[in-house]
């Protein structure tokens, strides 16, 4: 039923492992191609069908029409992708939907030094953080940076680097990264359990490793908490410095408290940070830092890598 409403282009488009976004307008639609970027895709499309799908998906949420809604988020069935429609305009005339793909798999970390994101050195000090189970690693980058690639990509060289069985427990908002492997369990915040509910209760599940999709709000200090009482931490967070990194963390996990947090926190459950930025018209690896401190509003960062 889903499917007919999505239409054969979508359906494609959702199998194919390149397409990390779809962006659905009634006079345009495009998608995120992994290394590519933007590309049109030629599409019969019209108001009409974006509002059919809004229609059938608030149905299947048990919402009100979406006249009334303005906004319909799910799982799509079937295809364990992330649907986020609005319902804008004038009778519904510019409404919109974007579906986020999960990066499957995320490429070995050996590709990035082929295509020249970062150097064999490089390589060589990621994997030797990653093999520790211990070490909590914050990766930055702006929108479309490739930062859940690069999280997956550390989840396949944990995979295939670990010395000891262990359990990872991936924790999202939005389904991004999926990995299938003995060992790993995915939990996804939904309406009914929030992301900071989740995340506590990921914890009751016995996790060695704590994988965390992009922090955006109070979330970040039950995160942090974990990664401070002996659980590995890797997650992401939108930001295009090392340092400035370290402040959003800040200022995410103040949201949760209304300011007094013990941001000396940060340091125990983050010991590296590691940023994608632009350069040469595309993303790189631009910075790799330490983080060995936090004493009010002073953080102390020590450069590993820089580009």
């Amino acid at each position: 039923m889903t499917q007919s409403y999505l239409g054969p282009v979508v359906c494609a488009l959702l199998q194919d492992p390149t397409v990390m976004d779809i962006l659905y307008h009634p006079t345009w639609v495009a998608v995120d191609r992994v290394g590519v970027g933007l590309v049109d895709v030629p599409e019969a499309i019209g108001t009409a069908k974006i509002l059919n799908l809004l229609r059938h998906f608030g149905t299947i949420l048990t919402q009100a029409v979406p006249e009334h809604t303005e906004v319909v988020e799910l799982t799509l069935p079937g295809f364990r992708a992330r649907f986020s429609g609005l319902y804008v305009g004038r009778n519904g005339c510019d409404s919109f939907f974007t579906i986020r793909r999960p990066t499957v798999h995320g490429l070995e970390l050996e590709a990035y030094v082929e295509s020249g994101t970062f150097s064999q050195e490089t390589l060589a000090y990621l994997l030797s953080i990653l093999r520790n189970p211990f070490h909590g690693i914050l990766i930055a980058g702006a929108t479309g940076s490739g930062k859940t690639t690069l999280l997956a990509s550390f989840i396949r060289a944990i995979l295939r680097y670990r010395t000891k069985r262990e359990h990872l427990l991936i924790v999202e908002d939005t389904p991004e990264l999926w990995i299938e492997q003995p060992l790993v369990t995915a939990i996804l915040a939904t309406p009914r359990l929030n992301y900071r509910a989740a995340l506590r209760a990921a914890l009751r599940h016995r996790p060695d490793r704590l994988i965390v999709g992009e922090v955006r709000g109070g979330e970040a200090l039950d995160a942090v908490k974990a990664g401070a009482t002996g659980h590995g931490l890797l997650m992401t967070i939108h930001s295009e410095s090392a340092m400035s990194a370290v402040h959003t963390l800040c200022s995410r996990m103040a949201e949760a408290t209304a300011g007094h947090t013990d941001m000396q926190l940060v340091p125990q459950a983050i010991q590296t940070v590691v940023v994608l930025g632009k350069r040469d018209g595309g993303f790189r690896l631009t910075e790799i830092a330490s983080l060995t401190s936090i004493i009010g509003n002073e953080v102390t960062l020590g450069k590993v890598i820089s580009s």
